[in-house]
């Protein structure tokens, strides 16, 4: 905010308080508040998306760790995803390319690891 002053911007703690305050005053006067702001998160159609990606519902909740019963609720609309999920899906949906480059990383790193791990107890073994 150009021009403003650190003491000019009340912290998150003290509007939070404020907008409680004001709210619950609403509740017991019935009077409407002034200025309120909604924000909304936006909401990934999950069904499309994976549909885009051309996976079916078990590859998609196998590629990026979710239950598969949490995917179909998030389908269903019986859920809706939440907090890291959420971003998870919405950066899928604007570059699926650097979500699955990331997820193919991590596997290749595991199979390296796990290749790794098992040349390293094949040359401690004792021989019989």
């Amino acid at each position: 905010m150009s021009g403003a002053n650190k003491s000019d911007c009340p912290d998150s703690d003290t509007r939070y308080a404020e907008a409680l305050e004001e709210l619950t005053q609403s509740i017991e006067t019935g009077e409407a508040l002034e200025d309120v702001r909604v924000y909304s998160r936006p909401i990934v159609d999950v069904a499309a998306l994976r549909q885009r990606l051309g996976l079916t519902q078990q590859d998609f909740a196998d590629q990026f760790g979710i239950a598969l019963g949490t995917l179909r609720n998030w389908e269903q609309g019986r859920r809706i995803p939440d907090g890291p999920a959420q971003l998870l899906l919405l950066i899928l949906e604007q570059r699926p390319d650097v979500v699955l480059d990331i997820f193919h990383d991590q596997e290749a790193h595991a199979e390296s690891l796990a290749r790794s791990s098992v040349k390293s107890q094949q040359k401690t073994a004792l021989p019989a």
